[in-house]
């Protein structure tokens, strides 16, 4: 099954994502003191999500054609 790409569908997933993007940090910013084993934690996951989309993007672009100036 495959989704519509409307213009209401884009504005619906962006404004999911601002929202995650903007409400993600509410916990660190009213905690008093995090432990350094949960900042380890989420610089973890942060740096294997950068690392699987900088792949995605590198094989995605491995199966254009070159670009002929």
């Amino acid at each position: 099954m495959a989704l519509e790409v409307t213009l209401t569908t884009v504005f619906i997933a962006a404004l999911i994502t601002a929202l995650t993007t903007g409400l993600g940090p509410l916990p660190l910013a009213i905690s008093k003191k995090i432990d350094q084993k949960w900042l380890s934690i989420g610089a973890a996951i942060a740096a294997g999500l950068m690392l699987a989309a900088s792949h995605s993007l590198i094989q995605e672009s491995w199966s254009r054609p070159p670009l002929v100036l």
